[in-house]
C-alpha cells in the first residue's frame, strides 16, 4: 500500500514489477495468489501476469491470442538502497530517488527499518518521522531506548 494504493510487487527475471493489486479480468486483488516462476497468478481464473505486467497465461482459452488490453496499470520501479522505489503519478515515469552517497562505504551503518503498517494518512505518517520523542518508546525492537531520553 502506497499512498492509499494498493500494489502488487513481483519480480520477473531481473526485472522488477510494481503495479495496482487488482487483476484486470474480475478486479481480484493479485496479492490474494501466487507467484508461480512465470509471473503472479490471479487466484479468480488464473490469468498470469508477467513481464512488463503483461498477461501471458489465460487456462480457460489456452490457445486463443491473449488481448492487448489484458495487462497490468505499473509504476516504474527501481531497487535502491535495501528499498523498492516507485512514483505514482501517472504522467511521469522516472523516480526520483535522494542521494545517499555514503550507502556502500563501509565506515557507515546502513539501517533500513522494519516496515510499519500505520493507518493514517500521510500528513499524520510525516508527523511520526518528525517526531522523535516517541522513538524511545515505540522503536525498542530496533533503536529506540525509553531510558535515553
Amino acid at each position: 500500500m502506497l499512498l492509499d494504493e494498493p500494489l502488487v510487487l513481483y519480480r520477473m527475471d531481473d526485472e522488477l514489477v510494481v503495479a495496482r493489486d487488482v487483476c484486470p479480468h474480475r478486479g481480484v486483488p493479485l496479492t490474494m495468489g501466487k507467484s508461480d516462476g512465470q509471473g503472479v497468478v490471479c487466484p479468480y481464473h488464473g490469468l498470469r501476469f508477467g513481464n512488463g505486467g503483461r498477461c501471458n497465461k489465460v487456462p480457460a482459452s489456452p490457445n486463443a491470442a491473449i488481448p492487448a488490453r489484458m495487462q497490468l496499470y505499473t509504476y516504474p520501479a527501481v531497487e535502491r538502497y535495501g528499498l523498492i522505489w516507485t512514483c505514482l503519478d501517472p504522467q511521469d515515469d522516472s523516480v526520483d530517488i535522494p542521494l545517499m552517497p555514503h550507502w556502500e562505504d563501509p565506515q557507515f551503518q546502513q539501517i533500513v527499518c522494519p516496515t510499519v503498517d500505520i493507518q493514517a494518512f500521510a500528513g499524520r505518517q510525516l508527523e511520526g518521522f518528525l517526531d522523535v520523542a516517541h522513538f524511545g518508546f515505540v522503536h525498542t525492537d530496533t533503536f529506540g531506548d525509553p531510558d535515553n531520553r
